[in-house]
């Protein structure tokens, strides 16, 4: 009778299997080789996995070979087991992000401190500061690394409301940090980044009259060095870069710089300011680059060709990341079964390439911002703010040329002249809702926006629908949403995203999405709700969740992790 079990047919064996659970189905592969192989068909992974996790039958595999190995992708790999809960501060924290190479990570507390930890198992405490005393703070706000892992960002609230950054130099072979700089940031939901390993871009404000005509106030974006004073030598300390316009009440906030710029958005500038220079329409410039004889989808696809061919002159050569740029900018990928996410190149030779700002704005100052707008940074210009000796001379002489010209004519068009002091966005995108917070991903060409709308939900009366909106930085269009958590209207986190997972904070503790799939695939709890959630960026399979009001950092780790030497079929 044994033997005859371990002999039955194939297709017997499909349709008993065909009735089984995962968890079953899973262990009935130790039986032997035969009944290993035929547990793992496609045709009974794949039903299991559109009943346990989607309900679209036209899904298909886009990252494994096999519909077991997707299966487990969404079961056994995602960080949601709790592996560790570490009491912090009793008031609450608010932050939590990891370094780009998944070593570190920081943890920012309502109490004006701030911890290092390790992304080992267990976690160790590196170093922690308490920012109350040494810096006169009442509340550490986010903290952010730098891009080669060696320098923090702080960002805080003074007693009185005022916005501050501190930055650290981060030492792991000493296992401690040393302070560098402060630097203002005010207000506080202007937020700051780094520009590159030793800059950092943070803003201010500067108001109007309340009558004036123009704007209510300008954003002053500024680039500081992260250096000490004693070590910056002959370069700039601080140098403004932008002053953009303000009207409403409202202001900058949120504040991100990315190194992919796109073509298309490039182009449009290039033509743009071609239209102005000839005293045209954008309009009318553009359909100079068409023939009027093609159908409207025709001049469509002929126009976003010619605009990218436009801004081909903005384009760098770098052999150490060829494959970098190789990468499609629409992010296809030629075989589904497959996908990859690379790194935004790092090398040296892409110092002085453009960035793209990303900054959030409202209507007024007392609704949240509910729009994204996008500047572009040009990056030799930012070389010359911050070494102002590599400015030449006769730029120096065009400019206080071109100011005297513009004081001269100041009296005749006052409007315009004020008009030039000041910056706008290059694009602009309407969320339609309310913005929380924004994240780039690893690659840095998709944006993701965590969004609350007008619409009650969730077990709260005050918990409000959430949604995490993907921009495609390419084509600037909303390509797809992940749902399924809940925040008030006052909330302000993002999210985060780690290998084939996506992470967001809940009032009533934290999501995990599959990344490709769309589908939440864990819930991470919290009394009270959670601040924020970070996924190891490098493979996603750790994550940190720091509470609102339960004082607690939760480390959660994924069940391929903690059974790495049990049988591989044993992933339930």
């Amino acid at each position: 009778m044994s033997e005859g079990w371990d002999n039955l047919p194939t297709e017997l064996l499909l349709m008993i299997m065909s009735y089984l659970e995962a968890k079953e189905l899973a262990r009935l592969g130790n039986v032997n080789y035969h009944w290993k192989r035929v547990g793992e068909d496609n045709s009974l992974w794949k039903y299991l996995f559109f009943k346990d996790f989607t309900q679209n039958s036209q899904t298909y595999r886009k990252v494994c070979e096999r519909w077991i190995d997707e299966y487990k992708l969404l079961k056994f790999e995602p960080p949601i087991t709790l592996t560790e809960s570490l009491r912090d501060c009793p008031d609450g924290l608010s932050h939590v992000a990891f370094s780009d190479d998944g070593q570190l990570f920081c943890t920012t507390a309502n109490d004006a401190s701030f911890k290092i930890w390790t992304a080992t198992s267990p976690v160790y405490l590196l170093d922690e500061r308490y920012m109350d005393d040494a810096l006169g703070w009442e509340r550490a706000l986010s903290s952010q690394f730098s891009a080669d892992n060696k320098r923090l960002l702080v960002a805080g609230v003074k007693f009185g409301g005022i916005g501050e950054i501190a930055i650290y130099s981060v030492d792991e072979d000493s296992s401690s940090i040393h302070f560098l700089c402060r630097v203002l940031n005010n207000p506080p939901e202007v937020g700051a980044c780094w520009y590159n390993s030793s800059y950092i871009f943070s803003g201010d404000i500067y108001f109007f009259n309340r009558n004036s005509v123009i704007g209510t106030s300008v954003s002053q974006i500024w680039i500081c060095s992260s250096l000490s004073p004693d070590a910056v030598g002959n370069e700039s300390v601080m140098s403004p870069v932008f002053r953009i316009l303000n009207r409403g009440g409202t202001f900058c906030q949120m504040i991100k710089l990315g190194r992919f710029v796109p073509s298309r958005l490039r182009g449009i500038l290039v033509l743009a300011e071609e239209a102005a220079f000839e005293h045209k329409t954008l309009i009318s410039k553009a359909n100079e680059l068409v023939s009027e004889e093609l159908s409207d989808s025709e001049r469509r696809n002929e126009m976003k060709k010619r605009i990218e061919e436009i801004s081909s002159d903005w384009g760098t050569e770098c052999l150490s990341c060829k494959n970098w740029h190789l990468v499609e900018e629409n992010g296809s990928v030629s075989d589904g079964s497959s996908i990859t996410y690379a790194a935004c190149c790092p090398c040296f030779c892409h110092e002085n390439d453009h960035r793209l700002l990303m900054y959030a704005t409202g209507d007024n100052e007392f609704s949240p911002p509910h729009r994204i707008a996008f500047k572009i940074v040009d990056g030799n210009m930012i070389a010359e703010k911050i070494n102002p000796e590599m400015e030449s001379w006769p730029k120096r002489e065009e400019r206080s040329s071109s100011r005297r010209l513009r004081q001269s004519e100041f009296e005749e068009t006052q409007l315009s002249a004020v008009m030039s002091m000041v910056d706008f966005p290059d694009h602009i995108i309407d969320m339609k809702a309310h913005i929380m917070g924004m994240t780039l991903s690893l690659d840095q060409k998709y944006l993701y926006v965590n969004v609350t709308h007008d619409n009650y939900g969730g077990s709260s009366r005050f918990a409000y629908l959430a949604e995490i909106c993907v921009i495609n930085l390419s084509t600037m269009i909303i390509e797809k949403s992940y749902i399924g958590h809940f925040a008030t209207c006052v909330e302000r986190f993002g999210c985060s995203v780690g290998g084939h997972y996506v992470a967001s904070a809940s009032v009533d503790g934290g999501r995990i999405w599959s990344r490709e799939y769309h589908c939440v695939v864990g819930e991470l709890p919290h009394a009270g709700g959670a601040a924020a959630v970070a996924l190891n960026p490098v493979d996603g399979t750790m994550a940190v969740s720091v509470g609102k009001t339960d004082g607690k950092i939760k480390i959660w780790r994924s069940k391929k992790f903690l059974h790495r030497y049990t049988v591989p079929n044993d992933f339930m």
